[in-house]
């Protein structure tokens, strides 16, 4: 007799497998796509320049963290919930994408005053307004939507073809740094054209009926991505903010450059490994519904392997730092190394803050919590920034975030050892 069991279990394997490697591709082209550039950028237009590029780009990004609002854990996990009822996945796009749209709009506002209103950010007006397509673009990617329906494939080809056009175009156009502004603008074009495609192309191929904007329901979204959205401003304090405070602080842009490729570079490795964690987070999401304790027991036993991957990552890429960065700048920057050696173990500490607290706390419906630890965190991060960048400069920002995450962890893992004993009980252990 056939163990459909079995079957059953070998197909969620291919379907997962399918998806960490889609996600590592597209994690992976997400930010190689700017290493491939920073090289370059620091010899056209020059190392200070490239860190206002960095403060001016870190700024916009934050705008992303609003846009998003959450929706990236909210609606894919509702998604994948609801991933075989067309009707409801329908209704889910709809509210979800116009409530981005409104989101927009707010962000444009707020961006445009902020340049307005704070000198040092109307020092670099242009620049940052050039950024608004990014905003856009991002509003329009439904990465969250063939993520809840584990179809990666087709987001991954996109985000390829897209993030290469605007590498080729700078390559072409900027030559020094009268051409800062032409950096900001082709990002600006990659983004928007590649989420207006994928949004159009997600509703051919889910057969999404587009709704009408229904004010009640988009009320209703936004209120319940609320908590999410309260969580993405908490890894914005400590995941963003960082690059901004040591602009403001030290005025002084070849640091701001140097943290910023450091953290770039722990960020690459962190999204290429953490593809695994983001592909299990909607399979555990629609698992947990029917098989509670069953998949409590396979995620804790999961987490004992992937905390060993990340672990020999983490040395690895803390002693061939030296060497990684001399091949890629053709140079010794010991201040970049140093930052990097500081913050390494974000990349084990990271990426189980990822898995235990979004694939974890979320889909247990502990998202409230999630979001208390992620602000406390980034509250910490803040105010040790502000304090070590004045005497340790970009150190300080390093050592901060370093903190910051641990932190989260240890918040993280004891909560979930409280609320749900997944760790050293009867049935459980890590």
């Amino acid at each position: 007799m056939i163990n459909s069991e079995k079957i059953s279990d070998k197909t969620d394997y291919k379907r997962i497998s399918g998806n960490v490697i889609s996600l590592m591709l597209l994690n992976g082209i997400y930010f190689l796509s700017p290493l491939i550039l920073i090289p370059y950028l620091m010899k056209t237009i020059g190392s200070e320049l490239y860190g206002v590029y960095i403060f001016s780009w870190t700024f916009v990004y934050y705008f992303i963290f609003i846009v998003n609002y959450g929706f990236d854990y909210s609606a894919t996990r509702e998604i994948a919930i609801n991933k075989f009822d067309n009707e409801k996945v329908s209704d889910i796009y709809s509210n979800t994408f116009y409530s981005r749209l409104i989101l927009l709009s707010v962000s444009i506002v707020i961006l445009i005053l902020s340049v307005i209103f704070i000198d040092k950010l109307g020092t670099n007006a242009q620049l940052i307004l050039l950024g608004i397509g990014v905003i856009a673009g991002q509003a329009f990617f439904p990465t969250w939507l063939f993520q809840g329906m584990e179809e990666m494939k087709f987001i991954t080809i996109v985000n390829s073809l897209i993030r290469i056009s605007p590498i080729i175009l700078i390559f072409i156009f900027v030559k020094s740094g009268s051409d800062l502004n032409f950096v900001m603008l082709f990002q600006s074009l990659g983004f928007l054209i590649g989420g207006i495609l994928s949004h159009f192309f997600a509703i051919k191929r889910f057969n999404i009926k587009l709704a009408k904007p229904n004010i009640t329901k988009i009320s209703s979204n936004l209120k319940s991505g609320w908590s999410l959205f309260l969580s993405t401003v908490g890894i914005s304090l400590y995941r963003e903010v960082n690059t901004v405070i040591l602009g403001f602080v030290t005025n002084n842009f070849i640091l701001v450059g140097y943290y910023a490729l450091a953290d770039k570079f722990i960020r690459v490795v962190q999204l290429i490994v953490n593809s695994f964690s983001q592909a299990l987070f909607p399979y555990f999401g629609y698992k947990l519904i029917d098989e509670r304790r069953e998949t409590i027991k396979r995620f804790t036993k999961v987490a004992g392997f992937y905390t060993a991957f990340l672990s020999l990552v983490s040395v690895v890429f803390y002693f061939v730092t030296p060497l990684l960065v001399r091949l890629y700048l053709g140079s010794d920057f010991p201040e970049i190394v140093r930052d990097i050696r500081i913050m390494s173990p974000i990349i084990l500490i990271g990426g189980l803050n990822y898995y235990f607290g979004v694939a974890g706390l979320v889909n247990l419906n502990h998202k409230n919590a999630f979001t208390a630890f992620v602000l406390i965190a980034g509250i910490i991060n803040v105010s040790l920034s502000l304090i070590l960048t004045k005497t340790h400069l970009d150190a300080g920002a390093a050592v901060s975030l370093t903190v910051a995450e641990s932190l989260l962890l240890i918040l993280i893992l004891s909560y979930l050892q409280i609320k749900e004993r997944v760790f050293l009980s009867k049935n459980n252990t890590l």
